[in-house]
């Protein structure tokens, strides 16, 4: 019997069916993904796309609101190059026009040429032998052929060849393709989809069996990399959602265009997801802030991801949380890796260490309606970051934030014990003496030490570490909660400086006070100048500064002349 129209249970059903086929296919998929950075995660990407369509996206009366929550649902789950243009194809969808009740082989024909053609817009630098290379065949062969046919079932047999002719021409259309002989990933991401497509058009009675949902929240890294052993150019991968009620996406697209390249965008007038390469992310998430509120955004350091495959230097790979405070050429020395709080600032959501630039967030505080807050975060999160290190090195040393003052280090524990060679350390610390700790064990597994040696040397020196802070405005800690207001107004009133440290668990006490800056700098000195005649010197110590870097190195001058040596490092906090 010929299928003359499309209806919405009909669209609704095929899309449903295609995802699904992608999403069977997933590992395939992530093992020939090497363009444009071999990543080894276009599976997961396009993936987390189509399950997200299928989960979000019910079946709906109409087409054009068929059309409209497949577009919503596919915006959550984008994500990464391939993800995000895979979305916007659905978004395509809903574009200018609207749409009829139900589609012949000649408005689906335009539809998908529509959609086709959104997607090219949306991508900054559209490269031939990718994923458009296929959409754009397919909406091609539909257009000449549905000039004649008027029968779905016979126009869906009819387009399949040309839609494979295309994918196969990826393999030599881009030189890192043809040396490694591989299709696209997101060529034959999207060719599966069109045979999906096309299979349920074709026999809707036989449905393809449920696949597994996908996990949205992960952060996908695989191992499929050796095909390509080059360093990205740029180091981060960035992603986010901009929320609101008239996005312009194309101001949205040449406002992140100067930060980065790979820049793809997806949505429409009230969502709009984003992915590009770029070097500094607190710059892209800054030019976002004004356009929309920033919702689930994603860093990934592409580099220290290669180098996991690559250039790994140590047996041992050590882990912290964004609470530490560490300079970023410690990081890259010792190849340490990040597990990053949320941050929640004037109603966007953003990534500690990639939330704010330079002291943007202490020149903003003050004029803040609701204190930032912070939240660990996913255990998906937590636990996709511990499987791929422990899977890479032999083993994994995690020194968290003080359990006392987050949850974070309960979670990583939980998801540790999962894997044997994980081992989690609460540091009973934040901050600087964090940042010392962390530093201390990395010289140990540098200098070759087996896990066991290194661990019982970090637990020895965390009673032996101190924290020691002048708080010289006290209205931050009132307005966080950490000091009662009553408190806080005597203390104001008084031109008091409290300076406070963090007692043997990492909670903050309070252990001195001064009248003014001075004298508590010189208090903080003589602290410590006490501690180094009790326990026989000082091994290392650091400096940190609350937007103040030039009063930081002042204060360092006299810290070098006071206790025979510099410190390890000054740092914002």
């Amino acid at each position: 019997m010929a299928l003359l129209y499309l209806n919405a249970n009909m669209f609704h059903g095929a899309v449903i069916q295609a995802c699904h086929w992608v999403i069977q296919q997933r590992e395939a998929l992530n093992a020939i993904n090497i363009f444009p950075v071999a990543d080894g995660d276009t599976g997961d990407n396009m993936a987390a796309t189509a399950s997200a369509i299928i989960h979000h996206a019910p079946s709906q009366p109409t087409l054009p609101a068929v059309c409209k929550v497949i577009a919503d649902a596919s915006i959550l789950g984008a994500r990464g190059n391939s993800g995000m243009i895979f979305s916007q194809f659905f978004n395509g969808l809903i574009e200018e026009a609207e749409l009829p009740s139900q589609l012949n082989t000649q408005q689906f024909a335009g539809l998908i040429t529509k959609a086709a053609k959104s997607v090219r817009a949306a991508i900054l630098n559209p490269v031939e032998g990718t994923i458009l290379t296929v959409m754009d065949a397919w909406a091609k062969s539909l257009s000449q052929h549905a000039q004649s046919i008027s029968d779905f079932k016979v126009l869906m047999n009819e387009i399949k060849q040309d839609v494979q002719t295309a994918l196969q021409s990826t393999s030599h259309l881009l030189a890192v393709l043809k040396e490694a002989h591989v299709v696209d990933a997101g060529a034959k991401g999207f060719s599966l989809f069109v045979q999906g497509f096309a299979a349920f058009v074709t026999n809707p009675e036989s449905v393809t069996a449920q696949s597994e949902p996908v996990v949205l929240e992960a952060c996908h890294t695989h191992d499929d990399l050796s095909i390509c052993n080059v360093a990205p150019n740029r180091r981060y991968c960035t992603e986010a959602m901009i929320m609101g009620e008239h996005i312009d996406k194309e101001l949205v697209k040449e406002a992140i265009s100067h930060h980065g390249d790979s820049v793809v965008l997806t949505g429409n007038q009230r969502l709009c997801r984003l992915h590009l390469h770029c070097n500094e992310p607190a710059l892209v998430f800054d030019t976002l802030k004004p356009l929309g509120k920033i919702r689930y955004p994603k860093v990934d350091d592409m580099l220290r991801q290669y180098q996991i495959i690559h250039e790994r230097n140590y047996r041992i790979a050590l882990v912290t949380d964004s609470a530490v405070n560490i300079p970023q050429s410690v990081v890259d020395d010792y190849q340490i890796h990040f597990i990053s709080f949320n941050v929640h600032w004037n109603d966007h959501d953003l990534l500690d260490n990639h939330a704010f630039v330079s002291n943007d967030f202490y020149n903003n505080l003050t004029n803040l309606a609701v204190y930032p807050t912070t939240s660990f975060p996913p255990p998906a999160l937590i636990d996709e970051k511990i499987a791929h290190l422990s899977q890479h090195y032999e083993d994994v040393l995690i020194i968290s934030l003080a359990q006392v003052l987050s949850g974070t280090h309960d979670a990583i524990k939980q998801v540790a014990a999962r894997y044997p060679n994980v081992h989690v350390v609460n540091s009973n610390h934040a901050s600087g003496s964090q940042g010392l700790l962390v530093n201390y064990a990395a010289e140990l597994i540098a200098d070759r030490l087996p896990i066991d040696a290194v661990k019982d040397a970090v637990i020895k020196k965390i009673p032996q570490t101190k924290f020691f802070a002048m708080v010289n405005h006290i209205d931050s800690l009132v307005r966080s909660g950490r000091v009662p207001k009553i408190a806080g107004k005597i203390v104001q009133f008084a031109g008091i400086k409290p300076i406070i440290s963090l007692d043997k668990e990492g909670r903050v006490i309070l252990c001195d006070k001064a009248f003014s800056e001075t004298k508590a700098l010189a208090k903080l000195i003589a602290r410590v100048s006490s501690l180094m005649d009790t326990h026989g010197g000082l091994l290392n110590y650091c400096i940190l500064h609350a937007g103040v870097p030039d009063k930081a190195r002042e204060f360092a001058i006299l810290t070098t002349e006071a206790f025979g040596h510099e410190p390890a490092f000054i740092e914002p906090v």
